[in-house]
Order: structure tokens, then sequence, then C-alpha cells
């Protein structure tokens, strides 16, 4: 009987294949469709562990010329979401409650977030960090996910 599809399970699969992080990375993208629109390469997960990347493209870019700071936080929030997610029992469903970004300086060129956590209990809201950094892995910025592990309205 095959395993039951979860994100590590889908990544497990594919990783090893030719093309296979790219076709999660897209699989991804078509699940988020506003993520989707910073084109994320999920480069590396595991349980309560992952890192996202994205190139710098101008329909990213502010009028300062450089990647915009909700870029940044979208890239955040989706390497948050897939370490906390990846860390977290099998069927459990969680609820974005929050998102913050504190810009450290001006991002350009290729971004990578990074995001480890640990699994947190059912009923409770945990807020997890993911470290956004440059190619030199310079701070860029610090997005902070807030995940309500109830669901919003669940009790």
């Amino acid at each position: 009987m095959p395993a039951p599809y979860t994100l590590l399970n889908r990544w497990t699969s594919l990783v090893a294949m030719p093309g296979g992080p790219e076709l999660f990375s897209a699989e991804v993208a078509r699940m988020a469709p506003y993520t989707g629109s910073i084109a994320p390469r999920i480069r590396a997960l595991g349980p309560g562990h992952a890192v996202v990347s994205m190139d710098d493209a101008p329909a990213l870019r502010n009028h300062l010329g450089a990647i915009h700071a909700v870029a940044l936080a979208n890239l955040g929030e989706v390497a948050c979401c897939l370490a906390f997610l990846s860390g977290q029992p099998d069927g459990t469903r969680a609820c974005l409650a929050g998102l913050a970004i504190a810009v450290h300086r001006r991002a350009q060129g290729p971004i990578t977030a990074r995001c480890r956590c640990a699994p947190v209990p059912r009923g409770s809201v945990s807020e997890i960090e993911a470290r956004i950094e440059d190619e030199d892995g310079s701070l860029l910025a610090l997005v902070t996910a807030r995940w309500d592990l109830a669901g919003l309205g669940d009790s």
C-alpha cells in the first residue's frame, strides 16, 4: 500500500529524480498561487527544516530597485510553512494567523530563506522564524509567521 500523501513523502519521492525538486516547487506554487508569484525553489526539506530560494526579477522590485519587502515576506512565509508542516504529524492542519517582517538591508540578487522549528502540540499557536539571506549568507530580513495549529475557528 503506498504511503499517504504528505509534504515529506512527496519531496522524498521527487528529490532524487532529475527535475524532481523543480517539479515539487511547481506543485507548491500551484497549490498556493500567491506564493507562486515569487517562483520559489525548494532546495531542502526535512522534519522542521526548509530552505527555499527565489531569483531577483523586475516584477519583484520596488521603486528603489530592491526586492520588495512583501516578496521577501512571501519567501519567508513559504519557508516557515514548509518547515512547520513537515515537522508535524500527518494530517495536521494549520492556519496562518499572523506574518511580520523586519528588513535589515536592501535585497538584490538571488535570495534564500532558511527555517528550522520544532513540532508543537495541537491546539497551540507557534511563532516560526525564517532568516532571509543573500548569496553570501548575509542577513537581509527576518520573517516571523504565527501558526494556529487548531485552525482559526476550529475547536
